[in-house]
């Protein structure tokens, strides 16, 4: 049997908790996941839809010098958005995944 390593409780536990909620360094990770890398490879078509997105990303700032820009500066302080750049990559975007994007009208 495997001794307590430092847990909480009576008796301690085998291994820290890597749940968000008792360990708050835990909600820096990218979209929950602490290893992405290893989630995605099990969701064949998550992986295969990322894979077309960084392909339609690499194609449209080929074209798109203010994406390139956005990008680059994103998060900062010197980031400054382009409208139109912006549209025409969610137009982009809804193309690659068959999207049409939100209705007209919210009800």
């Amino acid at each position: 049997m495997k001794p307590g390593v430092g847990g909480r409780g009576n008796y301690g536990m085998l291994k820290e908790s890597k749940a968000k909620g008792s360990n708050p360094a835990n909600l820096n990770f990218v979209g929950g996941m602490r290893n992405p890398t290893e989630t995605v490879a099990g969701m064949p078509g998550a992986l295969n839809l990322g894979l077309r997105i960084f392909a339609a990303w690499e194609r449209f700032y080929k074209n798109n010098t203010k994406a390139m820009e956005m990008a680059s500066t994103y998060g900062t302080a010197d980031c400054v958005f382009d409208r139109a750049t912006v549209e025409r990559w969610r137009a982009e975007l809804r193309k690659l995944t068959g999207s049409q994007g939100k209705p007209s009208v919210d009800l």
